[in-house]
């Protein structure tokens, strides 16, 4: 169940030859990618290692789903799995004297591949939450590799923007401390990764079309997706919308496709809905209803609108959006000084005041809009499932944008260029230094962080 920020409260271009075939790795060594991963590697173990047992989001709840299926249990949403008093108890006191029992339960309900995939490491590790986390930070070295490969696609004459945008990608300090703890976020990201990866290369209708084996593979990968986290669902209806796309002129030719991309990720979803199906009953395909059933005494927006006014409602819910989006951690309850943030203001608005130059000057070759529309598709797409949860119910936690956070990095990286190109002739700046200098500042930032503010607010 997500949180808020009440600390408790719980619960290719294609100017390139076209090719179907997802691009490989340049021949050339790339020393840049190897030090950003290398130093992701090093600064997500510290997070891992040093971020309180718990103190993530949910946490506790993620855990106990891996245990349960070690036992050989697939979890179900009972009455019993989510206690309010006591939660708020544990996080008040920082876990001090947890001793993990099955209060915090309530990600019973989501769907099981990812903990699954980490079942066997608590089997050899008779369930230590370092080699779990470790374990779940793996996945994310996979996704941070597939989001340079994404970002070289959309600007292969300018592959410093690869890197821009992963180093924003990875040294998130939010980002970051979700993907070295406890999170089925890791492999929903990677899902989300490979696919917009897979499809960009055949979205053009001037390429050859995608092959039966490409096809096939994308669709185990999108029922994987679905069978890993609901927020990961909007990539059915993008997929849908790039095939009608690349078919736009021969609708006929279309069927055989959708079928290869659709039919083999519906088999393996329904296996999972058919469970949900059978054991809630009621319709409740994806067992939101038992959910919410279960979970109660989430503050409800329409209350906080009646108790704020509109006015001040709206200023905290931007607030704590950005707050938390570049890093509030635990379970919201810690929030960075208003002098970290107040750079970061500045940041965004330089980010946003280049996006929209980038976009006031886009050059051919026009066929590049495309791709830029798919990575537009996934961010519209997450902003839309924040804005409507948060209609309902008052989760202002930035967190739940990173879905999109691969258009965001791929727009930072074409932000930053803009910068690039009008300091370029007074001061030849060479352009692999504004990543490198990125990925500095963010990663100083992420180990003050994790010391001064994560780490002695959240000991027990």
């Amino acid at each position: 169940m997500p949180t808020n920020e009440n600390p408790h409260h719980v619960k290719t271009s294609m100017a390139n030859p076209p090719s179907s075939q997802p691009p490989s790795t340049p021949p050339t060594r790339q020393p840049l990618l190897t030090f950003i991963l290398l130093a992701y590697g090093i600064i997500g173990l510290l997070y891992a290692t040093y971020i309180p047992a718990w103190q993530a989001p949910d946490e506790p709840a993620h855990y106990n789903y891996i245990r349960q299926l070690s036992a050989g249990q697939l979890p179900k949403m009972e009455p019993t799995d989510y206690d309010q008093t006591y939660q708020n108890e544990m996080i008040s006191n920082r876990f001090a004297n947890f001793n993990n029992d099955y209060a915090f339960s309530y990600e019973d309900w989501q769907p099981p591949v990812y903990y699954a995939l980490l079942t066997p490491i608590f089997w050899l590790t008779d369930g230590d939450l370092i080699s779990l986390r470790m374990a779940s930070f793996a996945i994310s070295l996979f996704t941070a590799y597939l989001v340079w490969a994404i970002v070289r696609q959309l600007w292969p004459e300018r592959p410093w923007r690869a890197y821009t945008a992963l180093a924003f990608f990875l040294f998130l300090p939010q980002h970051l401390s979700i993907m070295a703890t406890l999170n089925n976020d890791t492999l929903a990201e990677l899902l989300i990764a490979a696919t917009l990866w897979l499809t960009l290369p055949w979205l053009n209708i001037n390429a050859p079309e995608p092959t039966n084996r490409q096809l096939i593979f994308q669709s185990i990968i999108l029922g994987l997706a679905l069978t890993t986290k609901g927020t990961a669902y909007f990539l059915a209806p993008l997929l849908a919308i790039a095939l009608l796309w690349r078919y736009r002129r021969d609708g006929r030719g279309a069927l055989r496709p959708a079928v290869l991309l659709f039919m083999p990720a519906w088999i393996i979803a329904s296996l999972w809905w058919r469970y949900n199906l059978t054991t809630y009953g009621g319709g409740d395909l994806l067992a939101m209803n038992v959910h919410d059933a279960v979970v109660t005494g989430q503050p409800r927006t329409a209350q906080w609108i009646t108790d704020l006014g509109l006015l001040p409602y709206l200023r905290r819910f931007i607030t704590t959006t950005f707050n938390s989006f570049w890093g509030q951690f635990g379970w919201m309850s810690v929030p960075m000084p208003t002098w970290v943030y107040q750079p970061l203001w500045l940041f965004t608005f330089l980010i946003l005041t280049g996006i929209i130059y980038h976009l006031r000057h886009l050059k051919p070759p026009y066929t590049r809009y495309t791709h830029h529309a798919l990575l537009l598709l996934n961010f519209l797409a997450a902003l839309g499932l924040y804005l409507f949860y948060n209609l309902t119910f008052v989760q202002h936690q930035g967190r739940y944008l990173f879905p999109a956070l691969i258009p965001l990095a791929a727009a930072v990286a074409s932000a930053v260029d803009v910068y690039y190109d009008w300091l370029r002739p007074k001061l030849h700046i060479p352009p692999h230094l504004f990543p490198i200098l990125l990925a500095l500042l963010l990663i100083s930032l992420d180990i003050f962080a994790l010391f001064r503010f994560i780490r002695p607010n959240l000991l027990p």
